[in-house]
């Protein structure tokens, strides 16, 4: 399950018609990895929010991963380059991760790879 903010900064808990009707979601997703472990999808960048006292969590994508016969893994990912990272209590740098940028024709995108592996 994968779930974040949206460009603002507000989760789906923010929307005015929140709670939404069951099945409804925004900015959140369940995925199913295949056989290779290989997943993909396609989002906005999260926005920062403030939590007060000057202070705003850095962009970041909640993850929570489960396979049979694995420990769950509840983690997040971050964006190098976020001036908030550096504020961030007790922030593992190894779930930092570049950005990529792409460019083909007038189209640019860009592109951020995160791998997890489980503890089995």
């Amino acid at each position: 399950e994968v779930w974040q903010a949206n460009a603002a900064g507000q989760y789906d808990m923010s929307h005015p018609d929140y709670p939404l009707e069951k099945g409804v979601f925004y900015y959140r997703t369940r995925l199913v990895a295949d056989e290779s472990g290989y997943y993909e999808f396609e989002t906005v960048y999260p926005g920062r929010y403030d939590i007060g006292q000057d202070t705003f969590r850095p962009a970041h994508i909640h993850y929570w991963i489960k396979h049979p016969g694995y420990r769950e893994l509840v983690t997040q990912l971050y964006f190098e380059g976020d001036p908030w990272n550096e504020r961030e209590r007790d922030l593992d740098f190894s779930l930092v991760r570049p950005v990529n940028q792409h460019h083909r024709g007038d189209q640019t995108w860009e592109s951020c790879d995160f791998d997890i592996v489980l503890d089995g």
